[in-house]
């Protein structure tokens, strides 16, 4: 166990906690342009999942609909 206070606590110098973390204390721009590559990432894949299901374009089998719609038998 550590002698280290919990992070709940009052944070009075926050460089020494982004230190205690390994968080950078600066933002340079290669930390800018990831956090940018990956906002665009998320929504895309936020975008091309409401499409999916706008469209009900999903790659499952054709019977599944089916079969959660209630309709049950062979599928041909």
């Amino acid at each position: 166990m550590s002698n280290r206070p919990p992070l709940a606590t009052t944070v009075k110098n926050p460089a020494s906690l982004a230190r205690r973390l390994r968080l950078p204390t600066r933002l340079d721009r290669k930390v800018t342009v990831l956090a940018w590559c990956s906002f665009v990432a998320q929504v895309l894949v936020i975008a091309t999942g409401g499409a999916v299901r706008l469209t009900s374009s999903g790659l499952g089998p054709p019977y599944l609909a089916l079969v959660h719609s209630g309709i049950t038998g062979e599928y041909s």
